[in-house]
């Protein structure tokens, strides 16, 4: 017996890609802003002619009857902070305290006193004194010196 030739299919080919679909374009974002930031500044720019042009033309200050202009006189009274500080206590002084503090400081490891300076007011016989709160706070020690 004699064997028969075998034959194979014939190749097939591969099938055909589909048609290439168009890409589609981003949608331009740039030429909507570009059209909002023209639009933002012709309005400015129109509003700034209105105000500049027709502002004036319609509001009109009109002095009333009962206004009274009197010269001025000159005032030639320039304080400094430091003289008008002086001036307080020349007017009381006897009334002005030194506030010296001691601090320590909060570092664990290092704790260092640190002094500060400052100044102020007996208000009552008693001895009240009043000075500002960064004067005294975190304070260990105060010592109040009279001006006497």
């Amino acid at each position: 017996m004699a064997s028969e030739p075998q034959y194979l299919p014939p190749p097939t080919e591969p099938a055909p890609l589909p048609p290439a679909q168009p890409v589609p374009k981003p949608r331009r974002r740039r030429g909507i802003l570009g059209i909002v930031v023209l639009s933002a500044m012709v309005g400015a720019l129109a509003g700034s002619i209105a105000t500049i042009v027709v502002a004036p033309r319609l509001i009109k200050v009109t002095p009333t009857g009962n206004s009274l202009v009197a010269p001025l006189a000159p005032i030639n009274n320039t304080l400094t902070e430091e003289s008008a500080v002086i001036n307080v206590a020349n007017q009381d002084g006897k009334a002005v305290v030194e506030i010296k503090t001691t601090i320590t400081s909060a570092d664990t490891f290092l704790q260092q006193e640190q002094h500060g300076i400052g100044s102020g007011f007996i208000v009552r016989s008693d001895g009240y004194i009043v000075t500002n709160n960064h004067v005294v706070e975190n304070a260990r020690q105060l010592q109040i010196i009279l001006r006497d």
